[in-house]
């Protein structure tokens, strides 16, 4: 006695099959669209920002700004702000594959372009993070991971409610962005 006669078989694995072939890569495609590059500002020659922080670039986040730790943004000093720029952007991610799909750990917006970032600020717009939470939420990492601090200089501010997540910031933020700056920063648990 069979529990599912041969047609019904073919039929569920013709289903499967399409679902790997289509869904799966039309899904990466929508991430990747959401989490793409916003655009620099039209005939503007993109400049680079430079960032730094308590740690070097690529060297460990110290545990107080990670999960372990206090769990507050670390500080952010940010020089080659250019006089047009009239906001800032931060995002911390996580990148889990690169170029379709980042797991984001903080998005703020609207900055003053004229200050650096102090540790466990509440300036700007708070925008909610990949666990759904507002404000920053510090690296909590399974072996050891790489998270990439952004900063971009935009030439706007953002009308966004706080509940915009990272897509909607970036793509709010198309053709707006004078000048970009990154650092990267390790945690290991």
């Amino acid at each position: 006695m069979r529990f599912w006669p041969i047609k019904k078989w073919k039929q569920a694995l013709l289903v499967i099959f399409l679902v790997i072939v289509i869904v799966v890569p039309a899904s990466f495609g929508y991430l990747a669209y959401t989490n793409r590059e916003p655009a620099y500002k039209t005939g503007f020659s993109p400049t680079a920002l430079n960032v730094s922080s308590v740690f070097e670039n690529g060297a460990a986040i110290p545990t107080m700004y990670t999960a372990q730790g206090e769990n507050v943004n670390p500080p952010l000093y940010i020089s080659g702000v250019l006089q047009e720029t009239t906001s800032l952007v931060v995002t911390v991610t996580d990148p889990i594959l690169p170029g379709v799909m980042a797991w984001t750990h903080w998005i703020v917006w609207n900055l003053s372009p004229d200050q650096n970032i102090t540790a466990n600020t509440s300036a700007g717009v708070q925008g909610r993070n990949s666990w759904n939470n507002y404000g920053y939420s510090g690296p909590d990492p399974m072996g050891t991971r790489t998270y990439i601090f952004t900063v971009y200089a935009l030439d706007d501010t953002l009308s966004l409610s706080a509940d915009s997540g990272q897509g909607a910031v970036l793509r709010a933020m198309d053709n707006h962005v004078l000048a970009k700056g990154q650092l990267t920063g390790t945690s290991t648990k």
